[in-house]
């Protein structure tokens, strides 16, 4: 009885009373969006990567929802070097970080993810962690896209050899 208690104050901190579940992981995704958007893309645009926008008013609806952070490319003499922040489709504060390459415009098999843990048997996304202090989302939030930040060479390992490491795999 105690650790239900527990539970629902944990899941519950910093949101609203009488808000429904989807309410709830929608709130979740967009503080871990204003999170990323505060410290991830200012990195990457650092580091010479650049906000690519779809001009077709359809798919943009559709990619806000799957890619709020938009895509970001830089140029390499004839290759591209991608990286776009992939959310979970059904609204919960989960996104995978996909790594691509193209050469002349075209896409080949270089296709890689990052994922959150280095246990090579299936993939793992990122999410906010159970426990941060103080107990609020947006330090959570804080926590993961520091944490995201943090894995940055090993995505310009990848860019580099085309090699997995310990949090990039490629994606099948």
């Amino acid at each position: 009885m105690i650790g239900k208690k527990i539970y629902k104050i944990l899941s519950t901190t910093g949101t609203q009373v009488g808000q429904t579940k989807e309410e709830l992981m929608t709130s979740k995704r967009k503080v871990l969006i204003n999170a990323l958007e505060k410290d991830l893309l200012p990195f990457l645009i650092s580091k010479g990567f650049k906000l690519v926008l779809t001009q077709d008013k359809e798919k943009q609806k559709m990619e806000k929802w799957y890619f709020p952070l938009g895509k970001l490319r830089r140029k390499k003499g004839r290759t591209e070097e991608w990286i776009n922040i992939q959310f979970d489709k059904r609204g919960r504060a989960l996104f995978i970080p996909n790594l691509r390459v193209s050469k002349n415009g075209k896409f080949g098999h270089s296709t890689c993810r990052l994922n959150d843990s280095t246990v090579k048997t299936f993939e793992t996304w990122f999410s906010m962690p159970w426990f941060a202090w103080p107990l609020n989302d947006e330090t959570r939030a804080v926590k993961t896209s520091k944490k995201l930040v943090g894995l940055y060479p090993e995505i310009e390992e990848w860019f580099a050899t085309r090699k997995a490491g310990p949090h990039v795999r490629y994606f099948k």
